[in-house]
Order: C-alpha cells, then structure tokens, then sequence
C-alpha cells in the first residue's frame, strides 16, 4: 500500500519556478560554454574561467559546464582559463546585450606535471559552501601510491574522515557511518555491489572514469536515501576527433579500451579481466583463492545543433561479474554480478537554464552455494529502475534556484535458510515504489556571503515510517567570508535511507552483504547531521581546512544475534552517535605538493541497551603524501598512513562440550567433544597501532602517437606487521598485508 504525502506540493514548486523565471533585469548579459582537451574534446572538470576585468571567476562542473549569469553588458572581457597538466588561454569575448553568448574553450595539454591550480576562481567558489566535499580527476588520483593498481575506493579512504576496516578491503566507513549508507553513483545510476575479489578492490576500473565528486556528509538536496556519503562518478565520453586505444597489464588484471568519434558524437568502450590470483596471497594470508572477474563499459554521446541544438544525448552501459569456485567439496562457491544502463538527456535553454533527465536500470545478484560446507545458503536479487529530472536556473543576481523529480522502483528478494532449513524470502517488501522531490534556493547576490536552503518531500516511500511520519528533509548551509583569506561555514540537514545490508560486523572478510528494504517493524533509518568549519588560504602556496561534525542516527538496522525463535525478527534497531574534528592541510610549491589530513574521531552505538564501539571507530588517524614531478616524464610520490587501535572481541578462552546424544558405547566420549569459544563484552579489546609507508614511481615514454607509462609501487615498504584478527578456532594472529611490490604497463595509441 502506498503512503503519499501531500502531492500539491509538487505543482505548487514548478508555479513558483515558473513565476521566478520571469523576474529578471536587462542590462546585464550571460557567457556560458564548455570547457574540453583541445586533442580528444573530452570534457576538463573543475577549471578555471576567470575575468580579469571584474575580478571574478567560476569553475566549470563534472560535465565541463561554467557559466556567467550577470555580466554588465555591452562589455569587452579578458577571459583567462587554467587547468592542471594543460596550457592556460587568455580569450577576449564580447557581452552585447540581454542575450546569452556562447563561448566553448578547448585547452592544449602540455607535458603531465604536478603543479599547483590557479587560484583565479577562488574570489567566486569561496561563496559556495564544500563543507565535506572532495573533488578530483583520475589523473590526480594516478600520482597516489596505489596496491597493485588504481583503485578508486581505495583512494577515498585517505580522505579525512574517511576509515576503513583492513588492508584487505575496499570498503569504507564514513564519519561514523556504516558501509551500506555510502551511495555509489555511476552516470547517475546507483551500484549496489562495488566490489570484486571479496571486497578487495572497487568494480569501477580508473580507465572509464572523467571525475569523481564525494560528499562525506551534508550532501545536496539533489541525492537521497543515504545517510552517510555519495560518491558521484562520471565517466569519459570517449575521443571526440580520432580513434584511439590503450592496453595495460599488471599482476592481477588485463585491461583494454577503445575510444573514438561517430557521426554528431563520440564512444568509449572498456574491458578488464582478472589474470592470475597469486598476488591475492599476501590480501588472503598465503591460502589460495579462487577469484575470476571482470567488468566492462560503454558510452555513446550525441550532440547535433541542426537536429537538437545545445542538447546531448548518452546511452550508458556497465556490466560485471565474480565467481569463486572452489574444488574443495567443503568449501563454498559464490557468485554475484552487476548490470547497469541508462540513457540521459542534458540540455542548455536559450534561457540561463539547464536540465538533465535520465532513466537507469541497476541490477545486482548474489548467490552462496554452500556444497558440503557449513555456510548457509543465500541469494539476493535487486532491481531498480529509476526516473530523474534535475531542473537549474541562474538568476542575474547570481543566485541560483534548483527542483527535480525522483521516481523508483526498487525490488528485494533474498534467500535465506530458517531454522528448519527451509528457504524463505524475507527480502519482498509490500512497497516497491520510492517518489520524491526536491527544491532548493541558492543565495549568491551577497558580496561575501553564501546560503543554501533546500529540501526534500517524500512522497511515496520504500519503507513505512510509524514512529517519525515527518515526510521532509530539509537542508541548509551557509558559507561567509570574513576576509578573502578566510571562510567559515555551517550546515544542517535531514536525511533519510530505505535499504539496508545484512551485515554481520563480527565478520572478518565478508564475501558479499544483500540489499534488502529496510522492514516496517524498524522503520526508516534517518540521520541529523551537523557541520561547522573554517577555510584558510595562508598564502598562495598554502591552504588549511579545519571541520568539526556530530551526527546522530537512528533506526540503523543490525543483525539480530540473540534470535533464537523463528518467530524473533532477524534485525533490530539501533541509535548511532558520531562526532569528531578534521584537518586539511595542502602545500604546493611548483611540481612539489605535500598533503596532510588528521582526523579526530568518535562513534557510539546503542541497541538493546547497551553501548558500544563498532570496529569502524577509529579514534586517531593521520595522512601525510608527497608528490613531486621529477621532469622528463618522472613523476613520484610517497605515502604514510597512521590510525589508532580498532575495537574488537577478545577471546579469552575455550571450554569442552561433549554431545552424548545417541552416542554409541563403543564410541570414545572424546569422538563426542568440541571446543566452545568464551568470547568477552563485544569490542572492549583494542587493537595496536596501524601504520605503513607506500612508494610509488612512474615513467612515461612519447613517441609520435604511441605512449607508453610504466608504474611501479611497493605498499607497507618497511613490512608493518599490522593485526588483521584472531583466529577465533586457533587464536592464531592474522596480520594485514606484508611488503608488496607490483608493476603496471599501459601502451596507449
């Protein structure tokens, strides 16, 4: 049954846009265009597009995308345009009148450099709030010490903020937060299983990557139905003006791609394959695992003035699969693949609006097939099919007013076995359907002062809500600038999340966690989050950033370990408490950048009564990497990370038990004994200290169109003994990863 809640709202909010429209001056005039790589025509996010005569500036977004809404017009402009690794242009453009003037830049790229980003966009985007916002591109993330190879979501765990639970995995916990509220976009399309190799290594190969946004708390109005983070990837369109490829290879995986222009557009295909499992020894303490993956991608661009003029049109695809298949007739097999695809529809109005729609498919199944082993089994199944319309227009005054439209339909089963042994499906949910919308006011008219209002409305929901009815989430945020050099802020928010994992924290290595709807006897998980915080810009050279959170949350669905009676729900509710403080400090002298992050932190979870650490509650954690171009192709860096014990169970000993039930005489009652593990008050242990010290060296090679990259990192360079766990059946210790070298070559034509 559905649950609607006020839908005059919804055509209330596109009145007042409407009417907001017509509200608008005409003796100012709007530049806008598109920012590209003069050679490929691939869209360059996060530039720099900066005036000289106003002292103003912007950068461009994910899609390459700036725009001026109110310049004083007629007018003459310098227009002056930076971007790492590619030559800066200085561009003269004329402002007319009212009308809108379209200038599309393309920058030359120059020899791939470290090398700090012009601060000529800083006067404008120090009015727009980023608290808790990382952006970057794929080239950045490919000068940082990397295991075995580029990894995106391993490269998000040396954010501040940002902890993970072992060498081994892939997986991250965000301010306090549970790995299953973390959203994973890609094109706009939610992944919900992102991992390979038991969670060792991201789905998502670096090749098909433009640029990563990640908001670790206190998001846009724009995402919805996660409580902790979003990570928003946007994939390459692919060579707009000749065909090219490019093959790697390293010590796990082969991978190709190819790329090249079609009629009005462009297209882009990558493939990756998993070739050999024996570096995965030194991630599985030297035992022998089985994995077989790959994953591959498409995108296709259509963009033609004579049939659709200033509109682009993309079909997206991605697709991945895993099999672990062992011969051991008592050990488990598993297998888990993801598909997604989607088209989307980007257009630029003769007015100074633009709008995206899109429809995505993301689906995602896992099965446990337990042979002769104790492991239970379990399949899992999610469909999603979701519709989305993002409206944004740009007032003269600066000020910036945003709606869209969400519409899902989302489908759980999973399989698991009761204590009877039959296999149930406690997945399906009597509401399939998730409609909500958003609105938000951006003030930017102010001198020095920035504030955002927005909100969300839900109006149909995955998950009944008996205990909190409240159908909004608003949001707010303010930024203001109490000189150019320094900036503080502040944000609140509600936000709400309708799925869940069936997570077992006490779980080393978990293969994979099913999605399933969060049930009505829980309700929806619904975070508060707030976050005050300080930018300084000491000197041109030297940029610190210092933030402090607390978030509360609550109806965090858990595994129910005291069930004992079928009838016993298989989770319960829990209330979590995070807070802590963070520091950002970056200093860039010419090719040399020297990175620092420390993060203080603390995380609370109370359910049944009794509160305790999660083995995420990392209390002390310190980042420090340096990067230097050493010319002639050379490129260099090195990383040290630290953090403090994690919580876990000790183990504090064994006691016989002897099963005399239809025990023959003839039988010794040692045949009847097993050894029974007494464990202590859940993570009241502290592990040791982790740190470890990562290098990495490159090479690059030109000749005429062949380019050749040749990388070689080595991770725990002084071979850290790191505590993984304790083998709870023997006690042996399990350490973390030992001193690993690896290799990479990629030939690109």
């Amino acid at each position: 049954m559905f649950r609607v809640y006020n839908l005059y709202y919804l055509p209330l909010l596109f009145i007042l846009f409407t009417l907001s429209i017509s509200a608008q001056t005409q003796n100012t005039g709007i530049l806008r265009g598109f920012l590209s790589d003069s050679l490929s025509g691939e869209a360059l996010p996060y530039g720099n597009i900066f005036i000289k005569e106003l002292n103003e500036g912007t950068s461009t977004d994910n899609r390459g995308y700036y725009i001026f809404p109110s310049l004083p017009a007629p007018g003459t402009y310098t227009i002056i345009v930076s971007y790492v690794g590619y030559a800066s242009k200085q561009i003269e453009a004329k402002i007319s009148g009212s009308e809108v003037a379209a200038l599309n830049i393309e920058l030359a790229p120059v020899t791939i450099e470290i090398q700090p980003i012009e601060k000529t966009a800083e006067r404008v985007d120090r009015k727009k709030s980023d608290l808790g916002k990382y952006k970057t591109t794929i080239k950045e993330l490919e000068t940082i010490p990397q295991g075995i190879e580029t990894d995106i979501l391993r490269s998000i765990q040396n954010v501040p903020g940002v902890t993970f639970s072992s060498d081994i995995s892939a997986s991250y916990f965000v301010r306090g937060g549970s790995n299953n509220q973390n959203m994973i976009l890609l094109n706009n399309a939610v992944l919900y299983n992102p991992f390979h190799s038991l969670g060792m290594f991201s789905i998502v190969d670096p090749e098909m990557i433009n640029s990563l946004e990640f908001y670790k708390g206190g998001f846009p109005t724009e995402y919805s139905d996660r409580t902790s983070s979003v990570l928003d990837l946007t994939t390459k369109d692919g060579n707009k003006n000749r065909v090219g490829a490019s093959a790697a290879a390293g010590l796990l995986t082969a991978k190709a791609a190819v790329e090249g222009p079609i009629p009005n557009g462009s297209f882009i295909i990558t493939g990756r394959k998993s070739i050999s499992n024996k570096v995965l020894k030194k991630f599985y303490n030297d035992k022998d695992l089985p994995v077989d993956f790959y994953d591959m991608s498409f995108k296709f661009n259509y963009s033609d003035k004579e049939f659709w003029e200033n509109a682009k049109f993309v079909v997206h695809g991605f697709f991945s699969g895993d099999n672990i298949t062992d011969d051991d007739p008592f050990r488990a097999n598993y297998n888990w693949k993801n598909g997604v695809y989607g088209i989307r529809y980007f257009q630029v109005s003769d007015s100074p609006l633009f709008y995206e729609l899109s429809y995505s498919v993301s689906n995602f199944y896992g099965e446990a097939d337990p042979k002769f082993s104790s492991v239970k089994p379990k399949r899992n199944e999610v469909k999603d099919h979701t519709f989305k319309g993002d409206y944004k227009y740009f007032y003269q005054s600066k000020d910036i007013f945003s709606v869209g439209l969400k519409i899902s339909d989302i489908r759980t089963d999973l399989y698991l076995q009761n204590f009877s042994g039959e296999i149930g499906n406690i997945g399906r949910a009597e509401t399939t359907n998730d409609w909500s919308i958003y609105a938000k006011y951006q003030f930017f008219r102010f001198e020095n002062l920035g504030i955002e209002l927005g909100t969300r409305a839900n109006l149909v929901k995955l998950t009944r809500d008996n205990n909190y009815a409240f159908p909004f989430e608003p949001r707010f945020s303010l930024a203001y600038n109490l000189s150019p050099a320094v900036k503080i802020q502040v944000s609140a928010g509600v936000f709400n999340q309708s799925l869940t994992t069936l997570t077992d924290e006490d779980e080393v290595i978990s293969i994979f966690e099913p999605w399933l709807i969060i049930p009505e006897y829980i309700g929806t998980t619904k975070s508060f989050n707030y976050t005050a915080g300080i930018d300084l810009i000491l000197s041109r050279f030297i940029n610190l950033k210092l933030e402090g959170y607390y978030k509360k949350t609550i109806n965090v669905p858990l595994l129910n370990k005291n069930k004992i009676f079928s009838s016993d729900p298989d989770m319960i509710s829990a209330v979590s408490r995070a807070y802590g403080a963070e520091l950002f400090n970056r200093i860039t002298l010419n090719n040399i950048i020297f990175t620092s992050t420390y993060a203080l932190a603390w995380v609370r979870n109370t359910a049944f009564n009794i509160t305790y650490s999660p083995r995420f509650d990392i209390r002390n954690s310190l980042n420090l990497l340096l990067q230097a171009n050493m010319g002639d192709g050379w490129s260099f860096s090195v990383m040290w990370n630290y953090k403090s014990g994690f919580p876990f169970t000790k183990l504090l000993g064994y006691y016989p038990k002897f099963h005399f039930d239809d025990a023959p005489d003839y039988y010794s009652v040692l045949d009847y004994y097993s050894r029974f593990t007494l464990l202590d008050q859940r993570n009241t242990g502290k592990a040791p200290d982790y740190h470890r010290l990562d290098l990495s060296v490159s090479k690059k090679f030109t000749w005429q169109y062949l380019n050749l990259s040749i990388d070689i990192s080595a991770l725990n360079l002084y071979n850290r003994e790191n505590l993984f766990y304790f083998d709870r059946e023997t006690g042996e210790r399990i350490n973390m990863l030992p001193f690993l070298p690896s290799v990479t070559i990629k030939v690109e034509i």
